[in-house]
């Protein structure tokens, strides 16, 4: 069980290795997020469970320092305030959370990046919906074949389906594509699958 564990893995980071469309994806990602940095705006990460907690880790890369020092970018995750996420669950419905959060603090040109390992989950999907309608960009890190939330943002290439690819083998493709952009210090966390929405296009 275990070597199949790690088989797997390995597996997903050669899949990665050999996608040359998925390579391109990551740059136009890393224009982008550059982009909207240079241009004063903010990008926010969200998801749910484990793939809340790459969120977390991931704005807390951009917003602390990576690699090297640098100045602070402004990014963050959208699930960390506890008495925000808890009331809305609580008094509307936990499919709001995030759509919600957007329509409060989103502007046109704000990045949004949701995770989701099954693609399908409708928080994720509302935010992507609400983050359309002010104009900002909508990037899905999805594993297999991308759910629901492909839906929600425009197809630019580089996709990796594994059928087979459950949680894991979609976090540790996230952990490792992630460490890409030592170089550039302008995004990280790339998935098994990409889906790219540009604001108002």
């Amino acid at each position: 069980m275990i070597e199949k564990i790690i088989k797997s893995s390995i597996e997903v980071k050669k899949s990665l290795l050999e996608n040359k469309e998925l390579h391109q994806t990551i740059f136009t990602i890393v224009d982008v997020v550059s982009k909207a940095f240079q241009n004063g705006n903010r990008v926010m990460f969200c998801g749910n469970g484990g793939s809340a907690a790459d969120a977390q880790h991931l704005a807390a890369e951009l917003s602390g320092r990576f690699y090297k020092d640098r100045k602070a970018l402004p990014s963050e995750a959208l699930h960390c305030n506890t008495s925000y996420l808890t009331a809305v669950a609580n008094d509307y419905s936990y499919d709001v959370i995030y759509s919600r959060l957007i329509e409060g603090i989103g502007i046109s040109g704000d990045v949004l990046i949701g995770l989701s390992t099954s693609g399908n989950s409708k928080n994720i999907i509302n935010a992507f919906e609400a983050a359309k309608q002010i104009g900002m960009t909508t990037i899905a890190f999805t594993g297999t074949t991308g759910g629901n939330a492909g839906g929600n943002t425009e197809k630019r290439g580089g996709r990796i389906h594994r059928n087979t690819g459950g949680p894991v083998d979609v976090s540790k493709a996230q952990d490792t594509a992630g460490n890409y952009k030592k170089e550039h210090e302008k995004i990280q966390g790339i998935p098994v699958s990409i889906e790219v929405k540009r604001g108002h296009d």
